[in-house]
């Protein structure tokens, strides 16, 4: 390994450019390195060990820009950006039928890759743009009463840690790590055979029929997203299933949902102009998993930047009184301006997951919020977080949140793992800008 302590200087490794992330709300000054080698990521990560002012350097790895805070960023007036959208291989091993991506690969180039392979994996980020790496440490999720987080994924990491040595990380607690382990230059991913399914789009559900069933509803399918309008008090359902049929030639499907119709035409979305959501989808044999888990279209563009999202979890069971107080909030459209989505997810042992068997839940509600990017989100987002309250809610700490989010993590053998794993890899705290408890 190249021990040369100089930072590189070629044109394609440096970029003059300040980075903020994909709202703007969060901007880190300085220069933006695209390494295209994990021999250029050492020689980085050495080279800021080597400064003699380590107080003040330190180094945050960038990539879709899709968080909305940085928990892990340093607070340090010397700051190190890596961008790893260069070291973006996907490759597949036949014999453990586990494929390898790099730390800047995204979902879009993993299932494309696999595509050949008649390989996918099985659960994907609401966005295909964004980057394998930043969704598993931050313990971004799909929906399903059967799925876990993204990390579930992954089966080894490989990381550029704050020791300026590479290693390989197969510790499945240590996976979500919020960025303080170092730069995760390559991931190893369990693959399943490739899968198609259906999806059935209902508007027009009542929000008042909507509330009692929410946790059967939630619990009754693969995958499922509902998109709650507070002011109409009306919710939009989409449910993802396999393919079901009628002596294997038939499509069957429900054309209620509650008091909900079945809608074909596709949604217009605000971040997304010209790329509306997809509805209904009933073709014969279902279309490809990818198509179908994530939120927004393959091949979705998110233009408008006006927007930051909140989120908060909660026992599903506790959902439909959840909802209801949320609708009791005054002034709900100022707070809710683009209403909440609601999904679920299961709970794991990733020692900084949101969704740990620590709290209390084997499923969890999500309730996604995406608010306006103006003077009084903080305020908004403090109101949604009061509200929830009695119920113990968590927040996701790569979205917007209305306390720190180090206290919620309790002493327990996951998280000991976790603090003595950064003090051992990043000695002098290069990548943290919190400490164990």
């Amino acid at each position: 390994m190249d021990s040369n302590l100089n930072p590189l200087s070629s044109k394609n490794f440096l970029s003059t450019k300040m980075w903020t992330n994909w709202a703007q709300n969060v901007t880190f000054p300085g220069v933006v390195q695209h390494p295209s080698t994990v021999n250029e990521v050492v020689d980085a990560v050495r080279h800021v060990i080597a400064t003699q002012d380590k107080s003040a350097s330190g180094i945050f790895v960038v990539g879709s820009g899709h968080s909305f805070t940085f928990p892990a960023a340093s607070a340090r007036t010397s700051l190190t950006l890596l961008c790893l959208d260069k070291i973006n291989h996907v490759t597949f091993d036949e014999s453990t039928q586990t494929c390898t991506v790099g730390g800047g690969a995204t979902f879009a180039d993993v299932v494309q890759a696999l595509e050949p392979y008649g390989r996918t994996v099985e659960n994907t980020a609401s966005l295909l743009c964004v980057t394998v790496a930043g969704a598993i440490g931050t313990a971004t999720h799909g929906s399903g009463p059967t799925n876990r987080c993204l990390a579930d994924l992954c089966v080894e990491m490989t990381v550029v840690s704050g020791d300026g040595y590479i290693h390989n990380i197969t510790d499945s607690r240590l996976f979500v790590h919020l960025g303080m382990l170092g730069v995760v230059v390559a991931l190893r991913l369990r693959t399943v055979p490739s899968f198609r399914l259906h999806q059935r789009c209902y508007e027009g559900v009542s929000l008042e029929a909507f509330y009692g069933a929410s946790p059967s509803i939630l619990l009754s399918h693969l995958s499922s997203s509902f998109w709650v309008d507070f002011s109409k008090g009306i919710v939009l359902a989409w449910l993802r299933d396999a393919p079901r049929r009628d002596n294997e030639t038939e499509v069957t499907f429900e054309d209620t949902l509650l008091d909900g119709k079945l809608r074909f035409d596709p949604i217009p979305v605000g971040e997304a102009p010209g790329f509306d959501i997809l509805a209904t989808m009933l073709s014969q044999g279902g279309d490809v998993s990818y198509n179908i888990l994530p939120f927004f279209r393959y091949d979705a563009i998110l233009s408008r930047r006006d927007t930051l999202q909140t989120e908060w979890f909660v026992a599903l069971n506790d959902v439909p009184e959840v909802l209801r107080a949320l609708s009791r909030l005054p002034n709900i459209e100022r707070v809710m301006s683009h209403g909440c989505e609601v999904r679920c997810v299961r709970s794991d042992e990733f020692a900084m997951s949101p969704f740990h068997t620590r709290f209390g839940s084997e499923i969890y509600g999500a309730l996604h919020f995406t608010l306006d990017n103006t003077e009084g989100v903080q305020e908004a987002v403090t109101t949604i977080g009061g509200a929830l309250n009695q119920w113990a809610a968590g927040p996701h700490w790569g979205k917007l949140a209305a306390r720190h989010w180090l206290p919620c993590y309790q002493e327990d053998e996951a998280t000991h793992v976790f603090w003595e794993a950064t003090a051992r890899l990043d000695p002098e705290g290069i990548f943290r800008k919190a400490v164990p408890p």
